[in-house]
């Protein structure tokens, strides 16, 4: 693959008018392959689920939550880079995850070309699905490079994505009041 999307690189940067002659794009097109190639892989459900197979039976029925996790993907459309951070929370039905898990979660599913709104809701779907959780919430805030380089130019522009399920969504006895008290109101207070 990286043979292809090499030859593809050199043929639109050659296009664009870049002068190969300028050492510094000697080896873009196999960077850029080298970035490309693992943005070009689907979510597969069986990773999803591997990644939170290490679930415990527990009684804690109380919220838990991860926040201010790095996320970076490829925006679908543009492809070009945004980066955030995303915020998850569960309450528990049968299982408790390692919280590592969360992390990785969040990590994996951004870490390809995408939009925001997937990652978000991806992420809530796979911890309700896998868990058997009683609710799951995430919020992912991002700065896009496609509204910070081209169109609008808008570099600090923040946009941010929500998902709830189960209780979170009912905001049963204020779950999801207290997890968005526990984030930072901007990706630059996570940073």
């Amino acid at each position: 693959m990286n043979t292809a999307v090499e030859n593809a690189v050199y043929e639109m940067l050659d296009a664009a008018g870049v002068d190969w002659q300028d050492d510094n794009f000697a080896d873009t097109p196999k960077r850029f392959a080298t970035w490309v190639k693992p943005l070009a892989v689907p979510v597969d459900q069986v990773t999803v689920k591997d990644i939170l197979s290490a679930k415990f039976s527990e009684e804690h029925k109380e919220m838990v939550a991860v926040t201010n996790i790095r996320v970076h993907a490829a925006c679908a459309h543009h492809l070009l880079p945004f980066t955030g951070v995303a915020h998850v929370g569960y309450l528990p039905g049968k299982y408790v995850v390692g919280i590592s898990k969360l992390a990785r979660l969040a990590q994996y599913i951004a870490n390809r070309f995408t939009l925001q709104e997937r990652v978000t809701t991806q992420i809530a779907d796979a911890l309700m699905t896998h868990l058997e959780a009683d609710g799951a919430i995430v919020v992912v805030k991002a700065v896009h490079n496609c509204m910070a380089v081209r169109g609008v130019r808008e570099p600090y522009a923040e946009t941010v994505t929500s998902a709830t399920r189960g209780l979170f969504r009912e905001n049963a006895n204020g779950c999801k009041t207290e997890f968005l008290s526990l984030i930072p109101s901007t990706i630059g207070g996570s940073l």
